[in-house]
This record gives structure tokens, sequence and C-alpha cells, in this order.
């Protein structure tokens, strides 16, 4: 269980809940939520141990009736903590009229042009959060949906479970309202129900990450639309594991092993859209694959693309495979070796206060775990520097600045972690980086400086790393821009936005290797840029300019380097130059025109790019078609080459 700041618990047993599973508790949870949602960006919902009985939706609405975000629905554990629906609880019994136990919501819009006030509906579902708790449907009741879930940016739902009583249901995990994602889920194990989990729309994807799905009666995801980026799924299902049901879904699938197949049906059904799967197991299915109709043979995938590699000189034609290293996790220490900065006199939301000597105070107080009371303002006049015995800042949805207008320039950082004693430590929960005389912010946020390992989760952070760091983590980071210096990096639903005039890089890997799993950017940034023998491999991600992109800048860059990447793009604005590649001195670009349509937008199932020395030699070059260089299009397989002519 995560150990918060006191100031920003709101604990339900205080508003009469008791978690003994006899009495309905919906009343005192409601008024939990509605008397705390939207006052402070860092609250925290807490359910102790025990189960607490419900028979009506968790809505995420204030006393007014008015939709909110930036709320978290914290337990004990799966195990400890859970919220049971009644069994035949009045409204979850119409399979056509589903219902949630838990919904979350966008920020309040009071009107628009579609149902938003009534769905709670927006792109605005910041930080919406649930953690360690379990939510079980009872029995009786087809209707229900374990969790309708909106969060767009930074949210997520980790260790939690989702179960039906009887089997029924709609879906374990809801997200088909407007507009799931970016969000993050891990460690999620849902079983029972229609659908373990069902998501629509095309808009702005989706990570997850150790996913189980058991006792699915039609299939264990079902994509409409959207961009899905999946690590480490497990099943154990008779009907389809995945199926990906319209043509401008797109699906990345790592590691996939799934049991109790039927013969009848393949484990992945690929009906439309695209599909990237590597490293997968499905027993007693017919097949681990089917691509539009067509059943790729086996039940083992090393790697399978349902359209041609795309490349722009000779390559291997698979993605890179970088070594994959879980997110470090480190026990949160008890309030005994944790202090607040505003005990060393930091002032909440004063934004006339420097709050450097307040915060330097309390990390070099020795204490394990620096936090600063949720959802306030703070200024610097200057960095500040994790140093000495501190292994966690907590800044529980707090804004960060200088005092300085400007100051966010890219060369000095607000925050400098430097050796210490600690092999690992984390910085958690930004709420943004702040800019008192800009709209955006170019700059550096996080700078690694140090031998130890740096994780940086749940928030906010433009980072950047000094040659000789130690490891970096991100894990759901929203951010503007990340610069590494020959360094191991892993980063799991990242969400790249602001952007500055010049459209530099959202990305820079220099000399280092870069692993993302789920990306997602905004603006007419150029995305990434890997240089100076770098290694970077993108695993599903989705690209939003919403603004005219200039006419020659690239989405990606790669010089003498070696990168592979499966993404999307989404709306009406695109990049002209998907791909900019230079080896040996030559330089080709892959054009819009060269990849596959989605939409007025773009599909890149898989591009390779590698550079000398990586990889296995490439086969000879075949006759490909040409723009702007050389592209060559090569399929993995007869058979994928065949379904993708099928496909035009």
């Amino acid at each position: 269980m995560v150990i918060v700041a006191p100031e920003a618990v709101v604990n339900v047993r205080d508003y009469g809940a008791l978690g003994t599973g006899l009495v309905d508790e919906t009343a005192a949870i409601l008024q939990a939520i509605r008397e705390n949602i939207g006052f402070n960006p860092g609250q925290i919902i807490y359910l102790p141990a025990g189960i607490y009985l419900v028979s009506d939706r968790l809505a995420w609405r204030d006393l007014a009736g008015t939709w909110h975000a930036h709320l978290t629905f914290q337990g004990d554990g799966w195990d400890n903590t859970v919220i049971k629906l009644m069994d035949f609880a009045p409204g979850f019994d119409n399979p056509a009229s589903p219902k949630a136990v838990i919904f979350t919501a966008s920020e309040g819009r009071t009107s628009g042009p579609v149902d938003w006030v009534g769905l709670g509906e927006g792109n605005e579902a910041f930080r919406n959060d649930i953690f360690d708790l379990s939510v079980e449907t009872g029995v009786g009741n087809p209707g229900a949906i374990g969790i309708d879930y909106l969060a767009s940016n930074i949210g997520a739902i980790r260790n939690v479970g989702i179960r039906s009583g009887d089997g029924q249901g709609i879906a374990g995990l809801w997200m088909a309202r407007r507009w799931p994602g970016p969000c993050f889920i891990k460690n999620v194990a849902i079983e029972g129900f229609n659908y373990g989990i069902r998501i629509g729309h095309a808009q702005y994807s989706v990570t997850f990450e150790r996913l189980t799905l058991t006792n699915q009666k039609v299939a264990g995801i079902r994509n409409d639309d959207n961009v899905l980026t999946i690590h480490d799924l497990v099943s154990a299902n008779s009907v389809p594991v995945i199926q990906n049901m319209a043509s401008r879904g797109q699906i990345t699938l790592l590691d996939g092993s799934f049991t109790g197949g039927s013969p009848a049906v393949s484990a992945i059904e690929n009906q439309a859209g695209e599909l990237v799967a590597r490293n997968v197991a499905a027993l007693g299915y017919r097949s681990a694959i089917s691509d539009i109709g067509v059943v790729i043979p086996g039940n083992t995938v090393s790697e399978f693309v349902s359209s041609p590699v795309l490349s722009l000189f000779p390559s291997p034609l698979k993605s890179l495979g970088l070594p994959v290293q879980e997110t470090p996790e480190l026990p949160h220490d008890s309030l005994a070796d944790s202090v607040s900065v505003a005990d060393f006199g930091a002032v909440h939301n004063d934004r006339t206060r420097d709050s450097l000597a307040a915060f330097q105070a309390a990390i070099d107080s020795g204490a394990l775990t620096v936090y600063a009371p949720p959802g306030g303002k703070y200024l610097f006049s200057n960095t500040f520097r994790l140093r000495g015995n501190i292994q966690r800042l907590d800044l529980m949805g707090c804004w960060l600045g200088f005092t300085q207008v400007n100051s966010f320039d890219g060369v000095k950082p607000l925050i400098r972690l430097e050796p210490g004693t600690q092999p690992v430590v984390v910085i958690e929960r930004i709420g943004s980086l702040w800019d008192v005389g800009a709209t955006t912010v170019p700059g550096t946020g996080i700078e690694h400086a140090s031998p130890a390992t740096l994780v940086i989760r749940d928030g906010g952070g433009a980072c950047r790393t000094l040659p000789g760091s130690g490891p970096l983590f991100l894990e759901n980071v929203s951010t503007n821009t990340m610069s590494f210096k020959s360094q191991n990096v892993w980063g799991r639903q990242l969400d790249a936005e602001g952007g500055a005039p010049a459209n530099p890089p959202y990305i820079r890997n220099d000399g280092g290797k870069l692993w993302i799993l789920g990306l997602k950017t905004e603006r007419p940034n150029q995305v990434m840029e890997t240089t100076g023998g770098g290694q970077t491999e993108l695993l599903g991600g989705l690209l939003m300019p919403i603004e005219p992109v200039p006419a020659t800048l690239p989405a990606f860059v790669n010089v003498e380097s070696s990168q592979t990447l499966t993404y999307a793009t989404g709306g009406p604005q695109d990049y002209q130059v998907q791909v900019r590649e230079t080896r040996g001195g030559v330089v080709r670009e892959l054009l819009k025109a060269d990849v596959l349509p989605r939409g007025g937008a773009s599909a890149v199932p898989l591009y390779v790019g590698y550079g000398e020395g990586d990889g296995p030699p490439p086969p000879p070059p075949p006759p490909g078609k040409s723009s702007g260089g050389a592209i060559v299009l090569v399929g993995i397989l007869a058979a994928i080459i065949a379904v993708a002519s099928h496909k035009e």
C-alpha cells in the first residue's frame, strides 16, 4: 500500500463506512467523494482493508453534480480492500444499458457539442488513479461493468482485481467514452464478464503491462479504433484473447502467454487495422493469430507484423528487441521516516515566497521520504538538489517553478539528483513544471547526475541525463522534452506535449539504449532523434500534432544509429516526413505517401533502421518502392505479404 501525506487522505471510515461487507455503504463512499473531489489535485479517497458493499455507481462528481478528475481511490491491497456490488442490484440487470461500479470522469464541462455533461466525457481526465483494491460485481448483475475508466495524459490503474461473482457482466474494464488515454494499466487481473477489457475511439492510446485475463465469454480484449500497447499479457480463456475490430485500431503486443484455447478460434483476431506481436505462445487455439480472415499457421510467434516492414536502408527486418527491465519498486516508508516540506517553512500556494531553503532543508534532514502537502504551487530561486539519504520525493500533484520569469531555459534544472547513499531514488507525482512567464516549459525540470537508478513516476518532469548517470525509469510521465546521454532508459506510458517555436525533438537519445512502451505526443514538434550510435525501440505510439506541421519537419530522425518504430498518427494534421535517416552520410526520407493510411492519418506497424554493427547482417536489398530515397518495403513472411495485398 502507498503511504502518503496525511493531509491528502480522506478515510471513508470517517464518513461512516465500516468495511464489514454486511451493510450498504454506497452513501458513505459517495459523500466522501462529493465533499472532497475538485478541491485538491492530490486528494486520495482511502479505503482501509475490508469489504465495502455498494448498491449504486460510485461516480466522480461533487456536491453540485459537476464532474471532476484529479482523484485517487487507494486501498490496502487487492486481497484486502474489496468494493463489492450487491447481488441483484437495481439498475445493473440490463446488458443493453450497462452500469459501472466505479465511474471516473473528465473535468467538469457545463456545455458542449456532445453529451459531455451526462457522460462525464472529455480530454481533461487528469490524474484519475485507482490503486491496490478489488472490485467485485456480485451475482445476478448481467449489466454490470467493474470500472468505467477515463483518464488523460497521466492516469493509472495499478494492482487491481476486477471479478464477476457469476461470470456475468458486460466488461471488467470499460474504456469506450470520449476519450480514453493516454493512461497506464499495470498489474491488473480480470475474471469473468463478456469482455475483460473493451476500448473504443481512435484517441488517445492506452498502455498495459502485466495483465491477466480469465474466463471471459466473448473476448479478453476488444479494441475499436484505439492504439494499444501491451506487455506481459497472460490469458486462460477458450475465447479469443484479443480482437482488433476497426480499421484505425493498432495493437502492439510484447510477450503473451495464452492457455485454455479452443481449436475453433485463433488467440488473436486482427479483423481490421494493424497488429505487431512478439514472443507469443497460444496453447489449445487453432493458431496464435488470424489476420483479416487469414489464419497464420503456428501457435507460437517470434515476431509478426500485419503489413510489410518499412525501411530506408537494408536492415534486419525485425524490431531491436532491447532488454526489458522492470521499474524498481521501493516499499513506502513509514511516517516516522518521512518529513513534510511544510515542517521546514515551505508555505502551500504562497507564490511570493522562495521555497528553495525549505525544500533543501527537508532533503538534507536525513529522512528517507520528503513530501509536499498536496496540490500546492511552490517557486524556487535556484536548483534544489536531491542528495544524502533521500530515496523518495513525493510531490503529491504540486506545481513547481522558478521565481524568475522564463527561467526554464534548458540550462538550469529545477531538481538535480546528485550522488547520495541510496541505490534507487524515486521522484513521483509532480503536478507540473510551471514557468511564471511562459505558457510552455521547454527547459529541464529534472537533471540526473548520479550513478544511482532514478525512477520518475506518475507526474510531469522534463528531464535530461548527464554522462555517467545511472539507469532511468520513466513510468506514467507527462513531459515536454527529454534528453539522454549514453544511458539505459526504460519508458512506460510517456505523454510528450507542449512544444517550442523551433519544434525541437521531444526526445533525444545520444548514444544510449532507449526502450519505450507506449508514447503519445501532442503539438507539431519533432518526436524523436537518435544519434551517437544510440539504439531506440518504440513499441506503440500515437502522434497527435493537432496543428499544422512544417512540411520539412520529420517525426523521427536517425543519424548513424539504430531505431525501430511502431506507431500511428491521428487527426487531420500529420507529418509529411515520417522518418529521416542518415547512414554512411546518405540521407533518405520516409514520406507520408509511403506509409499506410489510418483515416486521414498514418499507420506504421514497424519501421526498422539499423546502424552499422547492430543486428545480424542484413539480407540483400530486394526491389522496392522509392520516394525521397530508396524505401524498402519487405514482408516478414510470404503470408504477411499476401495479407497486406489482401488489405489493399
